[in-house]
């Protein structure tokens, strides 16, 4: 049993809909349920009552409920304690490679100038664990493409920056001669781009975005990280589908290309929980980023 675990609990209680409590909490309803089974086991009794067509709280549920709620309310308290009491704060954010790190690294340097004491921590993750940090209050903010968090009451957006979608082929490809593409060429060739895992709401907007303009691949390749991107270009007669803002970062070898009439734009946005419990210093942050 953990805190994430109570948390999706707390939330399937509120809410006595396993679909509506999973969407809350950014996770699948299979993933939901097995949680719920998971902490049913754990704590030996049903509490949940699954018998009828709407779930409703059995008597040990309700109890179970009103301490998970206590729980939570001590750990954010002592949390949020830490966090003021201690004089050697820290930020934490989380970003998807090293490059998206480097780019918010002139605002963590300004903000450090002012806040000495404060410890900045830029982690690395993968695209599909970002989310899942973020609920687990492992980092205070992730920095990504908005679209997971549309319409989430719990999350603030704070947009960074939009960038055009470009094409980055090898030198040697048989594009690298040319100063644009047109989209009609694109489905001669199998593509790679960067994998929205676990992000649903990321991959249907990524997806639509590509038919509204008419985009279309041979093939379509998803993988974890922009290093990995770059590596199957190099290694494959492919192309990867990638925003603008990975100019900086293109190994030796490789190139990027303009899409004609191609209007296609990826923002990037800094991403946190309203209630988060590092906001005493978050917030102090936050007004470098406007």
């Amino acid at each position: 049993m953990d805190i994430r675990t109570l948390n999706y609990f707390i939330q399937a209680a509120k809410t006595l809909n396993f679909t509506k409590a999973a969407k809350d909490c950014y996770i699948s309803q299979t993933a939901m349920s097995l949680a719920i089974s998971k902490l049913e086991d754990e704590v030996g009794y049903k509490l949940f009552d699954r018998s009828s067509r709407r779930i409703r709280l059995t008597p040990v549920g309700t109890e179970f409920y009103e301490w998970a709620v206590s729980t939570m309310d001590s750990y954010a308290r002592i949390t949020k304690f830490q966090a003021t009491d201690s004089t050697e704060s820290r930020l934490s954010i989380g970003f998807s490679n090293s490059y998206d790190a480097l780019s918010l690294l002139p605002r963590l340097r300004e903000f450090k100038k002012t806040h000495p004491n404060v410890i900045i921590e830029q982690r690395i993750l993968s695209v599909r664990s970002m989310p899942d940090a973020l609920a687990d209050r492992k980092v205070d903010a992730i920095v990504l493409p908005p679209y997971f968090y549309e319409n989430a009451p719990s999350v603030d957006l704070c947009i960074l920056g939009s960038f055009p979608m470009k094409l980055v082929i090898s030198k040697e490809h048989e594009l690298a001669a040319n100063k644009s593409v047109s989209i009609r060429k694109l489905r001669n060739y199998p593509c790679v781009i960067l994998t929205y895992a676990n992000m649903q709401q990321c991959e249907y907007t990524f997806s639509k975005h590509m038919e509204w303009e008419g985009i279309q691949f041979a093939s379509i390749t998803q993988l974890e990280n922009i290093e990995e991107v770059f590596l199957y270009v190099l290694n494959n007669h492919a192309v990867a589908f990638l925003p603008d803002a990975y100019q900086g970062l293109l190994p030796h070898g490789l190139l990027s290309l303009p899409i004609n009439k191609c209007s296609m734009n990826i923002p990037f946005a800094f991403c946190f929980l309203k209630d988060n419990d590092n906001m005493q210093v978050l917030g102090e942050f936050l007004p470098l980023l406007k």
